[in-house]
């Protein structure tokens, strides 16, 4: 078999670790600047799940040969002989590719390995995300109180989106109430409301309970993070 047949074949066997690695930081949440880096983790990670994925194929195809007597040749093989990939092979290592990526998004966004970890007391890291990240996609936090030091405006509402971490901090919250920070004096109710500051400019209090009718108490009790 010539090289660059040989280079074309794990060109193709490469494909579904590419799909996982573009839905894996496509979708997972990340800082900015490890979304646009690609080097040799990233390079890995391809690889590996490449591997992960053309194995999971060829153990399928196996026991497909041993139940129905065939003789199918799994596409590891296929690698080191003449033989070419088909449309049909491609789109199955597409789809198991599919499914890893979303497998890892969901092991990253849940960090369930760092959880593992802290139940084993192993570490008591959370992940390479920041406090920001943390602390919004907390699934105990709903309605929160945002003080904007740069208007000096304070929001309460319901936190529907917010940014990576990155040098603005961008947050989207519904069902809002707007006050004045000094005196606490009503403004107005707003449907939505979209923010974007410097980190320094925000202060995010978590209110113990939901709904806006707790706003009240709630300024008195929360707990404040940047």
């Amino acid at each position: 078999m010539q090289i660059d047949q040989f280079i074309f074949k794990l060109l193709i066997l490469s494909i579904p670790g590419s799909i996982s690695y573009l839905l894996y930081i496509k979708i997972a949440i990340f800082r900015i600047e490890n979304k646009i880096k690609f080097g040799f983790s990233e390079i890995m990670f391809i690889l590996l799940s490449s591997l992960f994925s053309n194995l999971i194929y060829d153990i399928f195809i196996k026991i497909i040969n041993f139940i129905f007597k065939l003789n199918i040749t799994p596409v590891l093989e296929k690698l080191l002989n003449a033989d070419n990939y088909s449309a049909i092979e491609l789109i199955i290592l597409i789809i198991i590719g599919i499914l890893l990526g979303i497998i890892f998004v969901i092991l990253e966004t849940k960090k369930v390995l760092y959880k593992i970890a802290k139940k084993l007391h192993l570490s008591n890291h959370y992940g390479d995300d920041d406090v920001w990240t943390f602390v919004c996609n907390s699934p105990d936090v709903e309605w929160i109180f945002v003080r904007d030091h740069k208007y000096d405006l304070v929001y309460f509402g319901r936190l529907e989106q917010y940014s990576d971490p990155g040098e603005n901090r961008e947050l989207l919250l519904s069902d809002v109430s707007v006050y004045t920070n000094k005196d606490s004096k009503f403004c107005y109710n707003i449907p939505k409301i979209y923010i974007s500051r410097l980190p320094e400019e925000l202060t995010i209090e978590i209110a113990p309970q939901k709904g806006e009718g707790n706003a009240t108490k709630s300024r008195r009790t929360t707990k404040a993070t940047k």
